[in-house]
């Protein structure tokens, strides 16, 4: 801005350096006090950084002078070559007047010194966005942004954040899933599971869904729409991160992929399954994803199978030599499956719970197979709660 008073003479800047006019030291002297008036204390607080109130001098800087001594002492302002203190130099007094008068000048200076560029409407058109032809596409450009910048906030709440993307939802975890996302044609849908009673919703924007309601847990939900919502949801999703990690900081529970444990029953172990080693990376890796279905979740070593299980069984698995054999405990007809890879064994023998059974052999179907699980553990509580 300097450089603008005077562009063919160039100043070598490293001699001089940013001055507070109003000094920066909360400790004001009685000049000054005397300069700014009674409500000194207010003024200071609110215009000591203010870009009226700075200018440049050289380093041996003016630091607590009254105003009029660092107008006349050597250096000052009315010895200053630079124009930004000319103005500086014959006024009375420095007051919060000045301050914002001065501010009001460097900003229609800047305008002068850094004007818009000027460009044609045919240029500038290349560079305005064009809205997709199909609303549906533009919808859908909109939805991802709105999810990216939601993510991002999410990250920020700490570096042990995990995100955890399957076919039905986007969930983020630390030991555990504290909040699960569902994209949708507009807008994003957010549940949260917490004990009943603990969140903290002043604006009134989450529905509580009572019917998933388990150790004195609910699903809390609510959605947002545009950008501008995030903010406050951040505020809810804090909350139930914070309650995720205080409870596992406090029960000093262990959760990793090659120590998955929970809340187990029964007599049997991971050893008494002698094809299990087959597909033990595998069944690691579903292991995890249902547990991220809820707290409430226990794992339960049958003869011939392994059960996990909140109030009832929901799934179990029966390890076979070519793959992972899933039954859910819900009709066969109850179930989504557009890919149809399911059989109906309700008129068949088997030992596990439930009348639908497929199979899984790799880690591509893992996606899918937790589409179908989270069917079966919805189901319990949703049929739970109809009794």
């Amino acid at each position: 801005m300097e450089s603008y008073y005077h562009p063919k003479f160039r100043l070598n800047f490293k001699d001089y350096t940013i001055e507070y006019i109003l000094p920066q030291n909360p400790n004001i002297s009685k000049e000054w006090m005397k300069s700014l008036g009674p409500n000194y204390q207010e003024i200071y607080n609110k215009y000591v950084n203010n870009i009226g109130n700075l200018t440049l001098t050289t380093k041996s800087a003016l630091l607590d002078l009254s105003f009029e001594e660092k107008q006349n002492t050597y250096g000052g302002f009315k010895d200053s070559p630079l124009c930004l203190n000319k103005y500086l130099s014959y006024l009375p007094d420095w007051n919060e007047k000045e301050i914002i008068k001065r501010a009001e000048l460097l900003a229609d200076l800047s305008i002068q010194a850094w004007p818009y560029p000027k460009i044609d409407k045919k240029t500038l058109e290349k560079y305005i966005p064009q809205k997709p032809k199909n609303p549906g596409e533009y919808n859908k450009n909109l939805q991802h942004q709105l999810f990216a910048t939601l993510e991002n906030e999410i990250f920020k709440l700490g570096k042990n954040i995990k995100k955890n993307p399957t076919l039905t939802c986007t969930t983020f975890k630390t030991n555990k899933n504290f909040v699960y996302t569902y994209t949708q044609t507009v807008g994003i849908k957010i549940e949260l599971l917490m004990p009943s009673g603990m969140l903290k919703d002043p604006e009134n924007k989450v529905k509580i869904l009572p019917k998933i309601e388990y150790n004195n847990k609910v699903t809390y939900l609510f959605k947002i729409n545009s950008i501008k919502d995030i903010s406050y949801a951040m505020e809810l999703i804090k909350q139930s991160y914070d309650y995720i990690n205080s409870k596992y900081e406090i029960n000093n529970v262990a959760f990793n992929s090659n120590n998955i444990t929970g809340k187990e029953t029964g007599e049997y172990s991971l050893d008494s399954y002698k094809l299990l080693h087959y597909h033990l990376d595998l069944f690691k890796s579903l292991e995890n994803e249902i547990y991220g279905l809820g707290n409430d979740i226990e794992r339960k070593f049958n003869k011939h199978y392994i059960a996990f299980k909140s109030f009832t069984n929901f799934v179990d698995i029966t390890p076979q030599k070519g793959a992972l054999r899933i039954t859910l405990n819900m009709p066969f007809g109850e179930v989504n499956d557009p890919e149809g890879i399911g059989r109906d064994i309700s008129n068949v023998g088997h030992w596990e719970n439930g009348d639908f059974f497929f199979k899984i052999s790799s880690i591509n179907g893992l996606d899918y197979a937790m589409f179908l699980i989270k069917q079966s553990y919805d189901y319990i509580w949703n049929d739970k709660d109809i009794s």
